[in-house]
């Protein structure tokens, strides 16, 4: 008797990129993933992110955490 494996189905995956902008231009252009589904910013945790989706129907979710400017701090 053989038994089949689990289909395993999931609506996207997502990822913590450093610098959203270039992580978006390589994943569009290295692995197809051209349709923007979605753009957004939260406040807390301060995060900018974009859904991009494949001609194939798969989705990947790219979060850049915002940090905030660094403050000098006088010790003199």
């Amino acid at each position: 008797m053989t038994v089949a494996a689990p289909r395993i189905r999931f609506h996207h995956v997502s990822l913590s990129v450093a610098d959203l902008a270039t992580q978006c231009d390589w994943y569009r252009a290295a692995l197809g993933f051209t349709e923007v589904i979605e753009r957004y910013e939260l406040s807390q945790p301060p995060v900018h992110a974009v859904v991009l989706q494949a001609g194939n129907g798969v989705r990947i979710e790219l979060i850049e955490l915002i940090q905030p400017a660094a403050t000098r701090v006088d010790t003199a």
